[in-house]
């Protein structure tokens, strides 16, 4: 006899005498009166992941309380599934419908960022275990809105709606084990597929709206070419709120990049658990490293620059509102992905 479990609704057995299925009954009871929740989880995932067909049997309709009662044993033929493909979720047959492709992935950006100092007390409150203030840094952070493009391995720079995207977010200073760092507390993305890499890699990405001023190569009043005395403009905003706007002016261009940004970026990958008396213990809590292969800086232009982070209900950024504003800059950006080392598992 093969006996199918009692899930949604019912179960299959063969035909007995009704003092056997009496018997057989009141033992499933007790068996699955003792199943603990896990094991009834395990139990729905390995059915999800079989079909089942039933030959050689003959079924009478559904009697009682969902039971199917047949005149011949039944015998059933295991199949199964083909695996779902896919990177990410949603995972399908075919593969095509992930939130984002697999690595590597490919970056082309127009960037403003903005040099700033806020209360050290805020910059550190904000760090993850693992990480310490930064002393000599004194609250130093940037400001950074990106124009993206972004490809994988299948052309995706060609479907433009899906893979180009706008970006904003916080870098504070901070020291790893006595070595200067980057940490991204805030970030705020107008794509779908860049919160899911960023999830998957540890940026807190939640959706915004993010503007910023564009060159162009036609002569123009709206051109805003790279040259000295061109302005440009960024703003982030979000659920209806404007959350910074930045502004700069172009004053001279920068020959090495590496005197402005020398610091790697970590990032906390954080997913919490749902599941009842566990919700305060996260199945994944990790200080991860943002590693950049072929990390490519053009055009890297330096001005002045003025920065506004307003306090907005149901937000925390202005905690991180500049005290004083250094210098702006605007610049390209081209970087892939292909790793992400975890630094510390933060899961206790």
């Amino acid at each position: 006899m093969i006996w199918c479990p009692p899930i949604f609704g019912g179960h299959f057995m063969h035909q007995s005498t009704a003092p056997q299925k009496a018997h057989r009954n009141s033992r499933l009871h007790s068996v699955y009166a003792r199943q603990s929740l896990s094991g009834l989880n395990a139990l729905l995932h390995n059915v999800s992941q079989v079909s089942t067909r039933i030959t050689g049997h003959e079924c009478g309709p559904f009697e009682g309380r969902g039971r199917l009662e047949c005149s011949k044993p039944l015998a059933l033929e295991w199949r199964t599934h083909e695996m779902l493909k896919g990177y990410s979720v949603p995972l399908t047959p075919q593969g095509k419908s992930s939130a984002t492709p697999s690595p590597p992935w490919h970056y082309s950006s127009d960037c403003i960022a903005v040099e700033y100092w806020a209360d050290p007390a805020s910059v550190a409150a904000v760090l993850p275990p693992g990480l310490s203030p930064d002393d000599h840094a004194a609250g130093r952070a940037f400001f950074w809105f990106l124009d993206w493009q972004f490809t994988g391995s299948n052309d995706e720079h060609t479907d433009p709606a899906r893979y180009q995207y706008r970006e904003a977010f916080i870098l504070v200073e901070a020291r790893l084990e006595g070595r200067p760092v980057n940490f991204c507390p805030y970030i705020f993305v107008d794509n779908d597929a860049a919160i899911a890499r960023g999830w998957i890699q540890g940026y807190p990405k939640k959706l915004g709206s993010i503007f910023q001023t564009r060159s162009f190569s036609a002569p123009s009043a709206a051109a805003c070419p790279l040259t000295e005395g061109s302005r440009f403009g960024a703003s982030v905003a979000a659920h209806g709120e404007r959350m910074a706007t930045a502004r700069i002016q172009l004053e001279k261009k920068i020959e090495d990049p590496a005197t402005v940004f020398s610091r790697p970026t970590t990032i906390r990958r954080y997913f919490p658990t749902l599941s009842a008396g566990r919700q305060d213990k996260p199945a994944v809590d990790e200080l991860t490293l943002s590693l950049m292969d072929n990390l490519t800086f053009a055009d890297f232009w330096a001005g002045s620059a003025e920065l506004t982070i307003p306090e907005v209900q149901g937000e925390d950024m202005h905690s991180l509102a500049p005290r004083e504003v250094g210098r702006g800059y605007r610049f390209g950006m081209a970087y892939s992905v292909t790793d992400l080392p975890i630094l510390k598992n933060l899961v206790g």
